[in-house]
């Protein structure tokens, strides 16, 4: 298993992908407060730039926001958004939670990711990606997704301190990764800050440093709320 912790060598990538996505920001449906902001906008489209996916599972919805940045960055992908919270959305007083964001080409579904019965072939593995971004253990569902055949990964939240859901990062710092990791996980790649920044448990970490673009000045408004983003290579 390879870790990826140096990422000097794609940074001249990372820029190129900032500045695509700077290109479209300005469309973007509303401002995300909580969830993928900014710097991690920036790394989910670095990961599906890179990756071409011709597929993408988006498992936890919400209001839409990372819906928007997976078109952005593979417009030409088929894209299926799945979050348990659909089943009671015409509830729920749109006042509570701001404006949503639903694209016309994505088909939805209120299953659970472990519910839709998902079997990838082998010739579409390399053109699916399933992005979780749903708060539950992740080794949970890096297991549900190995037993589908997925072998694109991408984990949001993938936080190295205390949360309301248990991370690779976690168990990484604290040598709780457990045995079969290494045998079914080919690359972990977590993504750096953009610039340096202050996490929320008041450590600074290692940052890419990109230049100071001004198309770039909206992302690093936000530099200290990027959501760890993490990329992981299924054997």
């Amino acid at each position: 298993m390879e870790i990826v912790e140096d990422w000097s060598a794609r940074r001249n990538d990372v820029i190129a992908a900032a500045r695509a996505l700077a290109a479209t920001w300005p469309a973007r449906p509303f401002d995300n407060h909580n969830g993928i902001t900014g710097p991690s906008a920036v790394a989910l489209a670095y990961f599906l730039r890179r990756l071409a996916p011709t597929t993408v599972f988006e498992v936890g919805v919400w209001r839409g926001f990372s819906t928007w940045l997976i078109e952005q960055a593979v417009p030409q992908a088929k894209l299926f958004c799945l979050d348990p919270i659909f089943t009671v959305w015409p509830l729920l007083d749109p006042a509570k939670f701001g404006t949503t964001y639903k694209s016309p080409r994505a088909d939805y579904h209120a299953d659970d990711f472990s519910c839709i019965g998902l079997q990838v072939t082998p010739d579409r593995r390399d053109r699916l990606v399933v992005l979780f971004d749903d708060h539950q253990n992740k080794v949970i569902r890096l297991d549900q997704a190995r037993r589908a055949g997925v072998k694109h990964l991408l984990f949001d939240d993938d936080v190295p301190y205390a949360a309301d859901h248990e991370t690779f990062a976690q168990m990484h710092l604290g040598n709780r990764l457990p045995p079969w990791f290494a045998q079914v996980v080919r690359r972990y790649e977590r993504f750096p800050p953009l610039w340096q920044a202050v996490e929320r448990n008041g450590r600074s970490h290692q940052a890419l440093d990109l230049p100071d673009l001004p198309e770039l000045a909206p992302f690093k408004a936000e530099r200290d709320k990027w959501s760890w983003l993490s990329y992981i290579e299924l054997a």
